[in-house]
């Protein structure tokens, strides 16, 4: 008989116990109260009352421990076990104390405008104080709550460049940024007047063929090399 089995079923006779205890005390003070009670008598009703709430108490924690017992996952889960979570609850109830299945943290939206004119692109070259400082990358910024892409867009580029974001099409593709919580999207932003430098330390229209020789932020250079195979 193995170790869980055991356990089983020295849970359920000491529930089983604890209930024939209890119905037992509830039968004799049922039958007491159809007879009237002396003052000496008084004392032994209380203390049975008494007993009944202890069994009372006792059944709940065993029957909470039975429960426990018998949807707590063990210890040595493997994951090849649980495919997926609705696998595990199936398996263990919903038991999550040593579930391999944990919240991801979502990752925070930054949208990057890919400008184009004449089969040239716009990049700007990160301030020398930031994250990845001196290198060159297509501006935007993160997308704040409540803002769609295009929102979002219309003010970083009117912020940074001081240009007008006139339409927008579907994004092109979505990269995490390693080292960080930010899923980039990439998206084609048709604007209108000439840009200015005023957050960047330069900016510059450069071809598609020079993007991959400059110095990118690495998930911009990603984004180049996966568009220029693609093309």
């Amino acid at each position: 008989m193995g170790r869980r089995t055991k356990v089983r079923k020295a849970v359920q006779e000491s529930v089983c116990g604890s209930t024939a205890s209890l119905k037992g005390a509830s039968g004799i003070l049922a039958h007491r109260a159809n007879f009237p009670i002396g003052e000496g008598q008084l004392k032994h009703v209380g203390m049975m009352t008494v007993a009944m709430g202890v069994c009372g108490i006792i059944s709940n924690k065993i029957e909470y421990s039975k429960q426990r017992t018998l949807t707590r996952a063990p210890r040595g889960l493997s994951d090849s076990r649980c495919k997926t979570q609705h696998d595990f609850v199936g398996r263990f109830g919903n038991s999550t104390r040593h579930s391999p299945f944990r919240s991801v943290v979502p990752l925070t939206r930054v949208v990057a405008a890919v400008i184009e004119r004449k089969n040239r692109v716009l990049v700007a070259q990160r301030p020398l104080g930031k994250r990845h400082g001196g290198l060159w990358e297509f501006p935007g910024g993160k997308v704040e709550y409540s803002e769609s892409d295009f929102d979002a867009l219309q003010r970083e580029v009117e912020e940074e460049l001081g240009m007008r974001v006139i339409a927008t099409s579907q994004a092109i593709m979505s990269l995490p940024d390693d080292g960080s919580q930010f899923l980039i999207v990439f998206v084609p932003v048709v604007t209108d007047g000439e840009p200015e430098c005023r957050e960047h330390e330069a900016v510059r229209w450069a071809a598609w063929s020079e993007l991959a020789m400059m110095p990118l932020a690495p998930t911009d250079r990603r984004f180049v090399a996966l568009r220029t195979a693609s093309a």
